[in-house]
C-alpha cells in the first residue's frame, strides 16, 4: 500500500485540491505515491477540485488521474510507461547532461532524472512520504534479447551442476511403510496410528481400491478385492451372495464374472455397509452364519446357496447346488435343506425348494448338470452320474452319464478336452476301450445342450431303444 504524501508543489500551494499524482514536477519536486491535497504549482484555490485535464496542461510531465495511481496492468507495462514519461520530461527540461552536485558525472545526472529534479536538489514534496520510496524508473527492467537456441543435433544436453553420485538421484526415496502394511491392504486410520504421515498415504505408489483403504498392488480378482475391503468390515459383517460364491468356487453365470461390486451382509440390527463399490444387505440374527475362507469372513456355503436364490435362475441354482454337494464338497444335501427351511417366508424360497428337488450328488461339472437336466426334461430316464464301466471284473472307464442297461455312455466335451493334449488323448483311448466291450459313446458339446438339443435327445433316445432290444454291433477285435 502506498502512503499518501503532501505536495506543496512550487508557488502558492493551497489546501482543498483533491487529486492523485504519480509524479509531480512542480517546482522541481519529486514525490512517489498518491497526493491527497495539492494546491498545484499555479496556486489553486482552497476547496477547488482539480480537473485532471487542466492539471496535465499546467504540469508537463505530471500524471494526474482521478483513479488509482496504478492501473490493473502488468508491472512490465507500468515500468515501460514510466520510463517513457521520465525520458520525455527530461528532454523537455533540457537537464539530461547536468552533473549531480553530490556524486558528479553522468551517474549523478541519471540519478537526479530518476528522482524527477536537478542533481543535488532536495525534494520539496517528501514531507509525510513513505520511507520505502523507490523511484518508479528504478522499477523498469530493460528489455533483453533472449538468446537464440542452438539447432538440435539429437544429442542429449550436458548435465549441469555437481557430478557427485549423491546428486544423480532424480527424486527423493519414499519412506518405507511398516512391515505389517507392506503386503496387504490397510485402513488409513490404522496407518496413521502407526506413525505413517498423511503425505505418505497420498503418494502415487499406493492405490485406493475403496474409500479409506490403501494397497500397494491394485486388486483385480474377486478374492483380491474382498481382501482389500476386509479391513473395513465389522465383526458382524460378512461377504455373501455372488461374492461369497465366487470365493468358494461355485460356478456362476458370465454376467456376474466381471461385476466389480462386492456383496456384504450385516447380521443383526446395525446399518448395512455403505461404501462405493460394495452392495450392503441385512439379515436377522440366526438367519446367516459366518465362516472364514481365504483370509476373509463370508457366509457359510449353505447360506450362500440360499442367498443366491434371489439372483440366479432355477437351472443356475441347480448347478450351484450340484457343485456344493458334488465336486466341491462344501456342503451336504441335508445342510442345504436346513438352510432353505430357515428361509421360510422370504423372497426366493419357492425357487430354492424346486432346485433342491433336482440337486444331485456326483456331478463333476456344470456341463454334466445341464446335460442331465436336458435329458430328464425331455422325457428320458435319469442317467447315472460318473458311472464306472466294469466288464468281467475289469474296470474299463468312468463316464459322465451312463445308461448301463442299454450300454450307452455320454461324455460332455468342454474346450478343455480340445485344448489340452493329454485330455484329448485320454478321451480317444476311453472311447476305443468302450467300443471293445460293446458300449456306445455319445459325445456332447455346448451346442448339443443348446440350440441342437432336440436332435441330441432324438439320437440318445434311438440308441437307448436299440440297446434294450438287441446287442450292439461289435467290432472284429483281434485280442488273441
Amino acid at each position: 500500500m502506498r502512503v499518501p504524501a503532501w505536495c506543496g508543489g512550487g508557488a502558492g500551494a493551497g489546501a482543498g485540491v483533491r487529486v492523485r499524482v504519480r509524479r509531480c514536477g512542480g517546482g522541481g519536486a519529486a514525490v512517489r505515491g498518491a497526493v491527497r491535497r495539492c494546491g498545484g504549482c499555479a496556486g489553486a484555490g482552497a476547496g477547488a477540485v482539480a480537473d485532471p485535464r487542466a492539471e496535465r496542461a499546467k504540469h508537463p510531465g505530471v500524471l494526474v488521474s482521478p483513479r488509482r495511481p496504478f492501473a490493473r496492468s502488468s508491472w512490465r507495462g507500468r515500468a515501460a510507461r514510466a520510463r517513457e514519461r521520465t525520458e520525455r520530461a527530461s528532454r523537455a527540461r533540457g537537464r539530461s547532461g547536468e552533473p549531480d552536485a553530490r556524486s558528479g558525472g553522468r551517474a549523478g545526472g541519471e540519478a537526479a532524472r530518476r528522482r524527477g529534479g536537478r542533481a543535488g536538489d532536495t525534494p520539496a514534496c517528501t514531507r509525510g512520504a513513505s520511507r520505502s520510496f523507490r523511484p518508479l524508473a528504478d522499477w523498469a527492467i530493460p528489455a533483453q534479447e533472449s538468446p537464440k537456441r542452438p539447432p538440435s543435433t539429437g544429442a542429449k544436453p550436458p548435465r549441469l551442476g555437481p557430478t557427485h553420485p549423491q546428486h544423480d538421484v532424480e527424486m527423493t526415496a519414499r519412506r518405507p511403510l511398516p512391515l505389517v502394511l507392506r503386503d496387504a491392504s490397510f485402513r488409513v486410520r490404522d496407518a496413521l496410528h502407526r506413525g505413517v504421515s498423511r503425505g505418505r498415504l497420498e503418494a502415487c505408489d499406493l492405490v485406493r481400491p475403496f474409500h479409506g483403504i490403501r494397497s500397494a498392488v491394485p486388486p483385480r480378482t474377486v478374492d483380491e478385492r474382498a481382501r482389500a475391503l476386509a479391513p473395513r468390515l465389522r465383526h458382524d459383517q460378512v461377504f455373501s451372495h455372488v461374492t461369497a460364491a465366487a470365493i468358494l468356487g461355485i460356478p456362476l453365470p458370465r454376467r456376474f464374472e466381471g461385476s466389480p461390486r462386492l456383496h456384504v451382509t450385516t447380521i443383526g440390527v446395525d446399518q448395512a455397509l455403505r461404501v462405493r463399490g460394495a452392495v450392503g444387505h441385512r439379515a436377522q440374527h440366526g438367519a446367516v452364519r459366518s465362516t472364514h475362507s481365504r483370509g476373509v469372513p463370508l457366509s457359510t456355503p449353505a447360506d450362500t446357496f440360499v442367498a443366491l436364490g434371489t439372483m440366479l435362475t432355477l437351472d443356475e441354482l441347480i448347478i450351484a447346488g450340484d457343485a456344493l454337494v458334488g465336486w466341491l464338497g462344501w456342503a451336504t444335501f441335508d445342510e442345504l435343506a436346513r438352510a432353505v427351511r430357515r428361509r421360510r417366508g422370504r423372497r426366493g424360497v419357492v425357487k430354492l425348494r424346486l432346485a433342491l428337488e433336482e440337486v444331485r450328488a456326483g456331478s463333476r461339472s456344470p456341463g454334466e448338470t445341464r446335460t442331465r437336466l436336458a435329458l430328464v426334461r425331455r422325457g428320458l430316464p435319469e442317467p447315472d452320474l460318473n458311472h464306472d464301466v466294469i466288464v468281467g471284473g475289469r474296470w474299463i472307464a468312468c463316464v459322465d452319464l451312463a445308461y448301463p442297461e442299454a450300454r450307452v455312455a455320454i461324455e460332455y466335451e468342454s474346450d478343455l478336452h480340445r485344448t489340452d493334449p493329454a485330455t484329448f488323448r485320454k478321451d480317444l483311448t476311453r472311447g476305443e476301450n468302450l467300443k471293445d466291450v460293446d458300449w456306445w459313446l455319445v459325445r456332447a458339446t455346448a451346442d448339443d445342450v443348446g440350440r441342437g438339443l432336440e436332435r441330441f435327445v432324438q439320437r440318445v433316445t434311438r440308441l437307448l431303444d436299440t440297446g434294450r432290444r438287441r446287442p450292439h454291433d461289435r467290432r472284429m477285435a483281434t485280442l488273441r
